[in-house]
């Protein structure tokens, strides 16, 4: 899989993270488990898989788990409530995706999810689909995005993100 083929639709217009301790990342019994603690609270969520290849560049973690790309990474939060800065967040990456090339649409993969969130996936024509979620944690928004391309397997990354959907908590 060519990675630089589903960089302009991984975020690339965000600013660094904020400094907290490391993500964890732990294998479960059906895949990996991901946990962070942050300055007052803490995140997780599974993903399904059976091979996994990680790196981290410029605040981002990657994850390449049986042929679809994760990306965590958190960014700034805008000013307002919860649900304001979730929007104003997924105004911006949308502009830039579009900017990029990309067709952003709603999704609705994190439907269920009980926590405020945003959700929507950009697809490059005959390149890749990357699907988004977003979360407020603490002052920063957590962009968790799963990318997958022409020859990921079909529906690995769907279900990798119905699973962080139905696994998230905060």
């Amino acid at each position: 899989m060519k990675l630089f083929r589903l960089l302009p639709l991984l975020a690339l217009a965000a600013l660094p993270a904020l400094a907290d301790a490391p993500l964890r990342i732990v294998k479960s019994d059906t895949g990996y488990r991901f946990s962070a603690k942050t300055k007052s609270s803490e995140y997780a969520f599974e993903v399904p898989g059976k091979t996994i290849r990680t790196s981290e560049k410029d605040h981002r973690i990657f994850a390449m788990i049986d042929g679809a790309m994760l990306q965590v990474l958190r960014v700034p939060a805008s000013a307002g409530t919860e649900e304001e800065a979730l929007a104003a967040h997924r105004q911006t990456e949308s502009a830039f995706l579009e900017k990029s090339g990309a067709t952003v649409s709603e999704s609705s993969h994190c439907a269920s999810l009980a926590v405020p969130h945003a959700a929507w996936q950009a697809e490059l024509a005959d390149v890749s689909v990357s699907r988004y979620l977003t979360v407020k944690i603490d002052e920063t928004i957590l962009v968790l995005v799963v990318a997958s391309n022409v020859t990921t397997p079909s529906g690995v990354a769907d279900k990798q993100m119905d699973s962080i959907c139905s696994t998230f908590q905060r």
